[in-house]
């Protein structure tokens, strides 16, 4: 019988262990999430106004939309870091429709008006819940761009800007008969406000599987 030396032996037995953590991690990323490292770790512990921008146009066609973003992104921030202090988002709300030239003061004069330490800016570009050109179609989008800013920190810039985009269903469209506007609207909002949050602390990402996605 053909002889291997023992050095063959250890680099196999080598091999097969790395095989093996590898198979283990993916098995346990599986079932609990691949790790993701947050964008921007300066929310915890800090006062913070979720500030939404909606034009004309698309406030006409869906004027709660600010009072949903805002509320959904509170709700899931609170959930994940409970150290976080929010003003109300009716009181910025209410602010907004009380200042006419709200939308031409710069996102550090509102924090300081609210006395908080951070603004979370979202900008929406695009929201819906019908597949364009087809009335008949529901697929929920919601397309922003969101900063945040430091209210002590000197300049204008944003410490943190990324645009987001989400759909529900993510894979397309489905016939108007097997859902509603509102369900639609929810799953959009759940998926934006998780995407958004996840951006701010440290957490395990786990995928949905596909029937999670279509529910």
């Amino acid at each position: 019988m053909k002889k291997f030396p023992l050095a063959i032996f250890g680099t196999l037995a080598a091999l097969l262990a790395i095989s093996g953590c590898s198979f283990l991690t993916m098995g346990y990323n599986r079932q609990y999430g691949s790790p993701v490292t947050a964008q921007y770790a300066g929310l915890a512990d800090k006062t913070v106004a979720i500030v939404v921008y909606v034009d004309q146009a698309e406030s006409y066609e869906y004027p709660q939309a600010r009072s949903e973003i805002s509320n959904f992104v509170a709700t899931t921030m609170r959930q994940a870091m409970p150290k976080i202090k929010l003003v109300d988002p009716k009181l910025v709300i209410q602010w907004q429709d009380e200042t006419l030239n709200w939308a031409s003061i710069s996102e550090k004069e509102i924090g300081k008006h609210f006395g908080v330490d951070r603004v979370v800016y979202i900008e929406v570009i695009d929201y819906g819940t019908r597949e364009p050109g087809a009335s008949d179609l529901l697929r929920g989008r919601l397309q922003t761009t969101c900063k945040v800013f430091e209210t002590e920190t000197p300049g204008s810039t944003a410490v943190w800007n990324q645009p987001l985009r989400v759909f529900w269903p993510e894979n397309g469209p489905m016939d108007a008969t097997q859902g509603s506007d509102l369900a639609v609207r929810q799953h959009v909002l759940e998926a934006f406000s998780s995407q958004l949050t996840g951006a701010f602390y440290d957490h395990r990402d786990v995928e949905p599987s596909a029937r999670e996605k279509m529910q």
